[in-house]
């Protein structure tokens, strides 16, 4: 349990306001960079892309660092950081202290020390977290400040980090919901801007606010529709179930784990894709929300029989895998059996054994298992 003081609360309270703003425009991420410097004197602040298979750091977003400074880094010294290792090998969601794991001082003679670390000002130490992990890159939030007010300043960053943490995680997966015009929306059109369809639902599963998508999806009463009292009825049971689970967990403020939000549903011969977000009240829109004070919750449904031709396509591109090779592979992510997928593909098992050896080469695995673990980040980020 972590022990938060007055202040640390303050500085909570005041970013967390910022990051319910990043989840609808990504613009806020810089005010929450320049936001989290002002309320922690001395702190630098970057967000970065860590590339597994280039072993090299992407600046993304920086507060208090030196534009030329941040630009050379982009063009070479983010290739040749020496805390590469150290930001691959995060664990997700925790915290970790550079001079606990690789100190400025055990690389004082390379390259990234002296002609560029050495030259930033009280930057060689820092805090970082990885939000996210994808298979080839994950996201890292890293706040430096100088060695020697290490213990002072992590003092106040590391319990403001852990509790933040969460919040940002979930703003961050908004970033996958697909625009129109793939642009960000205000606020106030976030609904009608979304491609998918979407529905604003109140607590109570009350249809507040629904676009054009989700009017005709609710219409065609195939998966869902709008029932007595304006509420929405999933027509599987037991999707209605999970879907109401979920919305459970996030009334009580339990955030969920980007690329775990999705509830993935099986109707009238289509797969379709279920996730939910909570929603703050200046994010809704129109005069009949004014009336509605209790907690909303953005409801997006994506239909992902359409996704499998482009996952298919990702996954000959990625792994050289033939058109056979990514249809089995496909089957086979969804936790279907190898008779099973062998069987709905149309051809025997020996065939599917042998398009198997050939993709477990091609992926570097050696069981269904790992195939699996080893598809679905790829899958997901369609």
């Amino acid at each position: 349990m972590l022990n938060l003081n007055k202040h640390h609360r303050r500085i909570i309270d005041d970013l967390s306001t910022v990051i319910k703003d990043a989840a609808f425009n990504p613009d806020y991420w810089q005010v929450f960079a320049d936001r989290f410097c002002e309320l922690i004197p001395g702190a630098k602040v970057l967000f970065l892309a860590n590339d597994r298979q280039a072993r090299c750091d992407m600046p993304l977003i920086n507060s208090g660092f030196e534009n030329h400074s941040i630009k050379d880094f982009a063009e070479h010294y983010g290739a040749i950081n020496s805390w590469t290792p150290f930001n691959l090998a995060l664990p997700l969601m925790t915290p970790r202290r550079t001079e606990d794991y690789l100190p400025s001082s055990s690389f004082r003679n390379t390259e990234f020390y002296t002609d560029f670390l050495r030259h930033l000002s009280d930057s060689d130490a820092g805090t970082a977290i990885k939000l996210n992990a994808d298979r080839e890159r994950s996201a890292e939030f890293a706040v430096h400040y100088a060695v020697r007010h290490n213990e002072h300043i992590n003092l106040v960053v590391e319990p403001v980090m852990r509790t933040l943490a969460p919040a940002m995680q979930q703003a961050l997966s908004m970033l996958r919901i697909r625009m129109a015009d793939g642009k960000a929306a205000s606020r106030a059109n976030i609904v009608e801007a979304i491609l998918d369809p979407t529905f604003i639902l109140s607590s109570k599963g009350r249809v507040l606010a629904a676009n054009r998508a989700a009017r005709e999806l609710a219409g065609d009463a195939t998966l869902v529709r709008i029932a007595a009292g304006d509420r929405l009825q999933f027509l599987s049971p037991q999707t209605a179930a999970a879907v109401a689970e979920q919305l459970a967990k996030l009334m009580r403020g339990q955030l969920l784990p980007v690329g775990h939000e999705t509830i993935q549903t099986r109707h009238a011969e289509a797969l379709y894709s279920i996730a939910a977000h909570p929603m703050v009240p200046s994010a809704r829109a129109g005069f009949d929300l004014l009336a509605s004070p209790e907690p909303c919750f953005l409801l997006i449904i994506r239909t992902l029989l359409a996704l499998e031709a482009s996952a298919s396509e990702l996954l000959r591109e990625t792994f050289g895998l033939t058109a056979a090779e990514a249809r089995l592979a496909m089957g086979l992510s969804k936790g279907a059996s190898l008779s099973a997928t062998a069987a709905q593909l149309g051809i025997t098992y020996q065939t599917g054994r042998s398009q198997l050896k050939a993709v477990f080469a091609k992926l570097g695995v050696h069981r269904q298992s790992e195939l699996v673990a080893a598809l679905h980040p790829l899958i997901r980020s369609l």
